[in-house]
């Protein structure tokens, strides 16, 4: 969790969309370390996803 306004200012600019759900006061971004996904499709091989 970084609740700093650097962080908080970044994820607005990169996703100005969340200004219509979140105000600044109640954003805290969240970092995900240590992630492994597959994504499965029907019509294409798996896709493995990690840190």
């Amino acid at each position: 969790m970084d609740d700093t306004e650097k962080a908080k200012q970044k994820m607005f600019e990169t996703l100005p969309a969340l200004k219509e759900v979140y105000s600044f006061e109640e954003l805290v971004p969240y970092y995900i370390t240590g992630m492994q996904s597959i994504i499965y499709s029907f019509n294409a091989d798996p896709v493995e996803l990690d840190d």
